[in-house]
């Protein structure tokens, strides 16, 4: 069911011990299951309802109207009870989360190749350390800028998390300056989760015409370098001659 990227060459990478079936079958599994509940969360999320029986609310007696029936009903209030509407980046990072796992299934348990201070962004430990500032610094901004979506939660905008982070930092940083601290606190978390950089952005940004310059400048300075007594390349001597002849058998014409 599992194949390496290197089941068609004739060796495996140095370093490389191939993973037992049991550990394999238990990343699969896993991987499976993941993407079930990560959907599962998707569509309770969207069609939650405050009129549905759960934490929070007792609801209307009727009906549920979650998608997911009862089991997505309970989630979905604890969710936005606790968070917000800012539970949609714990969503987004489960989603990253889920396709770092499967790029380490396609894999085959190859190690990586980051060290140092790269291992250490590319680690848990960074993971759910910027997943907390992202959300603290989400919900603060929600309770603090976005409170008219509070007639759509079953609790505060920003949920607990927000009315927790937002008033102390009204009290101690003023408006303007905590909504520029949880802007700047947002984009590091973002980044440790979702594991981007100024140099990512840079890079993808750049025009198709960079890497042209880039070459036309080498080749300058290599014409520039090139000592005078240098012989030309065949391929030179070639299209001179060519050239040569044809301005001759034109210059024949003319007369």
């Amino acid at each position: 069911m599992t194949y390496s990227l290197n089941t068609l060459t004739d060796h495996a990478p140095a370093g490389a011990s191939p993973r037992p079936g049991l550990a394999r079958f238990a990343h699969e599994t896993l991987l499976v299951l993941g993407a079930v509940a990560r959907v599962l969360w998707l569509l309770a999320l969207l069609s939650y309802s405050a009129a549905d029986a759960a934490f929070s609310t007792s609801g209307d007696g009727g009906a549920i109207r979650n998608w997911a029936g009862r089991l997505g009903a309970l989630p979905a209030d604890g969710s936005y009870f606790l968070l917000g509407y800012s539970t949609w980046w714990c969503l987004a990072a489960g989603l990253r989360a889920w396709l770092a796992s499967l790029a380490g299934w396609m894999r085959a348990g190859e190690p990586a190749s980051a060290s140092g201070a790269a291992r250490w962004l590319h680690g848990r430990t960074a993971f759910w350390i910027g997943l907390a500032v992202l959300l603290a610094a989400s919900a603060g901004l929600e309770w603090s800028r976005l409170y008219r979506l509070e007639a759509t939660l079953p609790d505060h905008a920003g949920g607990a998390l927000g009315y927790l982070v937002g008033p102390l930092a009204m009290k101690w940083l003023g408006f303007t300056g905590s909504g520029l601290v949880f802007v700047a606190l947002l984009v590091v978390g973002a980044a440790l989760v979702f594991r981007f950089s100024g140099a990512t952005w840079r890079s993808a940004s750049a025009p198709p015409s960079t890497a042209s310059s880039h070459r036309a400048a080498r080749s300058a300075r290599s014409r520039k370098t090139r000592p005078r007594g240098s012989a030309r390349p065949a391929s030179a001597r070639r299209s001179c001659s060519k050239s040569a002849r044809r301005s001759r058998s034109t210059t024949r014409c003319r007369c």
